[in-house]
């Protein structure tokens, strides 16, 4: 059964690959083709799951094809490599967690807030952290009732 569906996935490829070139001849040859139509799309909102996240809001092209140096939109969609490091928490006793993030993410700070909301005050946490196995790391004595903790991105610039 996988060989059948192999095979009509590569049949359409074709197809749609000779299709292609046939619409690009006769446009080349001076025939008059042009999209008289065109849609702008609404809607919005973030989806996210695993590494990946997808977002979307109103005024996105309905179809289509749009270029930068970083990111490509097609048909209303962001494709970008930006991949978020994980932070990853663990309890050592009752008043101390560690904290950890993949050593690749040397432009992250953590940082940490009594309370969430629009008017949460983020600080960075003193600790500095340390690398190893792959990760940074800190451990943090748990002296609040509540604390929430984020890695935030920061320039840090290379002095010369």
């Amino acid at each position: 059964m996988n060989s059948t569906k192999t095979h009509l996935a590569r049949t359409l490829a074709k197809l749609a690959f000779a299709m292609a070139l046939i619409c690009q001849a006769y446009a080349q040859n001076g025939f008059n083709l042009d999209v008289n139509w065109s849609t702008i799309n609404g809607g919005g909102g973030i989806c996210a799951g695993g590494q990946f996240s997808l977002s979307g809001s109103v005024g996105q092209p309905g179809a289509g094809a749009s270029h930068s140096v970083d990111f490509g939109l097609f048909g209303g969609f962001w494709a970008a490599d930006a991949v978020l490091p994980a932070l990853r928490v663990m309890r050592l006793g009752p008043n101390l967690i560690y904290l950890a993030w993949p050593s690749w993410a040397d432009n992250y700070e953590l940082q940490s807030t009594d309370n969430l909301g629009p008017h949460a005050i983020w600080t960075a946490i003193a600790s500095a952290p340390v690398q190893f196995g792959g990760e940074y790391a800190v451990a943090v004595a748990m002296t609040k009732p509540k604390e929430f903790f984020r890695l935030k991105q920061v320039n840090r610039s290379n002095p010369q």
